[in-house]
C-alpha cells in the first residue's frame, strides 16, 4: 500500500479521535430544568389591544380559588379576558321580572326570569337568568347591534354566540339585519327543555359573522317560543393576546444563558376564572399558545389550543405547554428580542369557526432549552 496513504489511514482516526475528545458534552446541561424568562414577572407581558376589547389584570391568590398546584406558589397571578361586546348578554345585571335593557318589541311576552323552570338546569351553568320569549306570529323582539360596548365602528367585522332552549319542538327565528342585508338563522329544536349552543351545535349554522353597516344593523327574535342566554359578540380580524419578546441574551436571565438554536418548551399554568359567570364575564372555554421567531428568514411557529372540556374544565391549576424547533441567528446586537411567546384566552387556530368571549387565570409562565427535544 501506498505509505501516503496508509499514513492518512492513521491520522485521520486519530484526529477525529482528539477533536471528539474537545467537544465537552455537558454544555447543554446547563440549560437543563432553566426557565429562561424566570427574570421576568407577568407584569412584563404586554396586552395586544386596548382594556375595549380584552381584559388584563393581577388578581390575589384568594379570588383566584388559592394557589395550590402552582410551582411557585409566589408568582403573579393575572386575569386574561376576551371581552363580550354585547351588554349584559349573560342578563345578570337585569331585573327578573322585566324586559332587559336596549331589548324592544311589538307585543308578545317578554321576560327576564330568574332560574327558569324547566330549562334552568340544562342552560349555560355560569348564570342564573335568562330572557324568556313567547312571540307569535308577526311579533318580534330586536336588540341594536350598534349598542355594542366597542361603539360598533363601520364595516366592523363581528361574530356572535348563545345558547338557547324551548318547551316546544320547532324552529327558532333570529334574524342578523345589516343595511340591505338581512341574515336569518333557524336553529331547530329537536328536544324540548335542552340547552343548544349556537351555532356549534347545528351542522347547517356556520359560524355567525356580521358587519356593521351604521343604518339598521339589528339582532332579532321573531315569532317563536324560548329561551336564550349567554349572548357573546367578540371581533374578528384581530387578535387578543398578552405576549412578550424575548431577547438573544439578557444579563438578569439564569446563569446569562444566550438562546440558541435547538427545541425550546414554552408553559403555562392555567386556572378557570372564579368570577366567569358574574358581570358579563364567562370562563374560557379554550386557551391558545403561540411561538415564534423573530430573528430569521424561516420564520418558524408553533400554535397549540388547549380545550378546557379536555382537562377538568381547568378547574384546577393545569400546566399546559408546547415544543418548538427554533432555529435562532446571533445577532449583531445581543439584546435583540429573538422569540415571541403569546397567551390567547380563545382558540385562534379556527377564526370565527373558534372566536368566543372568555376569561381564564394564568401563573408562572416557563421557557425552557433542549438540544435534543423533550
Amino acid at each position: 500500500m501506498n505509505k501516503r496513504i496508509l499514513f492518512l489511514f492513521l491520522i485521520i482516526p486519530l484526529s477525529l479521535i482528539a477533536i471528539y475528545s474537545c467537544i465537552d458534552f455537558d454544555y447543554f446541561s446547563k440549560y437543563k430544568d432553566k426557565n429562561l424568562i424566570s427574570h421576568t414577572a407577568l407584569s412584563d407581558w404586554s396586552p395586544s389591544q386596548s382594556n375595549t376589547y380584552m381584559i388584563y389584570e393581577p388578581v390575589t391568590a384568594a379570588d383566584a380559588g388559592g394557589t395550590a398546584g402552582l410551582p411557585d406558589a409566589s408568582a403573579l397571578i393575572y386575569r386574561l379576558e376576551n371581552l363580550n361586546l354585547f351588554p349584559n348578554g349573560d342578563f345578570e345585571a337585569s331585573t327578573a321580572g322585566s324586559i332587559p335593557a336596549g331589548w324592544s318589541g311589538n307585543g308578545g311576552t317578554v321576560t327576564v326570569q330568574e332560574n327558569p323552570a324547566p330549562p334552568a338546569a340544562p342552560l349555560h351553568p355560569l348564570n342564573g337568568k335568562a330572557m324568556y320569549f313567547d312571540l307569535g306570529t308577526g311579533r318580534h323582539i330586536t336588540f341594536s347591534l350598534l349598542s355594542l360596548l366597542d361603539g360598533a365602528p363601520i364595516d366592523d367585522s363581528y361574530v356572535i354566540r348563545y345558547n338557547i332552549s324551548s318547551t316546544k319542538i320547532g324552529n327558532i327565528n333570529f334574524t342578523i339585519e345589516n343595511g340591505a342585508d338581512t341574515r336569518t338563522i333557524d336553529p331547530l329544536i329537536s328536544a324540548i327543555d335542552t340547552a343548544y349552543k349556537v351555532p356549534e351545535d347545528f351542522d347547517k349554522i356556520s359560524p355567525i359573522e356580521f358587519t356593521i353597516d351604521g343604518g339598521s344593523d339589528s339582532f332579532s327574535i321573531k315569532n317563536s317560543k324560548g329561551y336564550i342566554d349567554d349572548i357573546r359578540v367578540v371581533k374578528l380580524k384581530q387578535i387578543q393576546e398578552i405576549y412578550i419578546e424575548v431577547p438573544f441574551n439578557d444579563t438578569n436571565r439564569v446563569d446569562s444563558l444566550e438562546l440558541m438554536s435547538g427545541w425550546y418548551r414554552f408553559s403555562i399554568y392555567v386556572k378557570a376564572d372564579p368570577s366567569g359567570g358574574t358581570a358579563n364575564r364567562f370562563k374560557a372555554e379554550t386557551v391558545t399558545l403561540f411561538a415564534e421567531t423573530l430573528n430569521t428568514n424561516i420564520g418558524n411557529s408553533s400554535l397549540l389550543c388547549f380545550a378546557a372540556d379536555e382537562y377538568s374544565s381547568f378547574n384546577n391549576w393545569t400546566k399546559i405547554y408546547i415544543d418548538i424547533n427554533i432555529q435562532i441567528e446571533k445577532p449583531s446586537v445581543q439584546t435583540e428580542n429573538v422569540i415571541k411567546l403569546s397567551i390567547r384566552p380563545y382558540c385562534t387556530k379556527g377564526g370565527a369557526i373558534t372566536a368566543d368571549s372568555g376569561s381564564i387565570l394564568v401563573s408562572n409562565p416557563s421557557l425552557e432549552f433542549s438540544a435534543e427535544g423533550f
